[in-house]
């Protein structure tokens, strides 16, 4: 009977403790203007999630260091050169009202969204090391991934136009798409999933693989590289 108690006290110690780390966590809100492009620095890790407001919470190790701006209707979120080098982790939540347009990452950042991105047409870009995951409903998709990036798509998108170099790599298996064109160069790889045209340019040790069966097609080779029909 005692060991029991024992056992009980302890685990609400335990959850008590747990839940005040969990819940006294320092965090800055910033209220922002419209932006329609977002662009991610400094290895920051940032969510996007749509609402009826802009807004933005950081939180983390080093909140008053971190720069937002927006310029043009486009928001940089980045951290001072001098605090690149220092060790620390934050995690920035980025609420949206307008339709996004471009999103990019660099600099070994991270960017994911959990809901739906619904607009007529958007790009990507990921460079540096950077990862994005995204789950859109569009028409028309353009991106570009290079120098060691990841892009993870989700979803669906009418047409596709995918350039993936430098170590680069796309992972658009599970985004229904009816036309594609895609370019894979120096050692990029991309994954995608077409219903009816897939335009392929593969150069320098590229490789691009195929599913959905698509009823048509064209693949160009520049020194070498691969294309796989799944």
């Amino acid at each position: 009977m005692r060991l029991k108690t024992f056992i009980l006290l302890f685990s609400l110690l335990f959850f008590k403790t747990y839940s005040q780390i969990k819940y006294d966590v320092e965090r800055a809100t910033i209220s922002i203007k419209d932006f329609n492009s977002i662009k991610v620095y400094s290895g920051l890790e940032v969510k996007l999630i749509p609402s009826d407001k802009n807004i933005v919470y950081v939180y983390g190790d080093n909140i008053e260091k971190v720069i937002i701006s927006i310029k043009r209707k486009t928001m940089k979120i980045k951290l001072p050169v001098e605090s690149l080098f220092k060790t620390g982790y934050n995690y920035i939540e980025v609420f949206y009202s307008k339709n996004l347009e471009f999103i990019s990452a660099y600099q070994g950042s991270v960017i994911i969204n959990k809901k739906t991105i619904k607009t007529n047409q958007i790009s990507i870009k990921a460079k540096e090391g950077s990862k994005i995951s995204a789950k859109i409903s569009v028409n028309n998709l353009k991106a570009n991934v290079s120098s060691g990036a990841k892009l993870k798509l989700t979803g669906v998108s009418n047409e596709v136009n995918l350039k993936v170099s430098a170590g680069g790599l796309i992972n658009a298996e599970k985004l229904e798409s009816n036309k594609a064109q895609v370019i894979s160069i120096a050692g990029g790889t991309s994954t995608i999933k077409v219903k009816e045209l897939a335009n392929l340019k593969i150069n320098a040790g590229g490789k691009i693989e195929v599913y959905g069966k698509p009823k048509q097609v064209i693949s160009r080779y520049t020194l070498g590289g691969k294309v796989l029909l799944k």
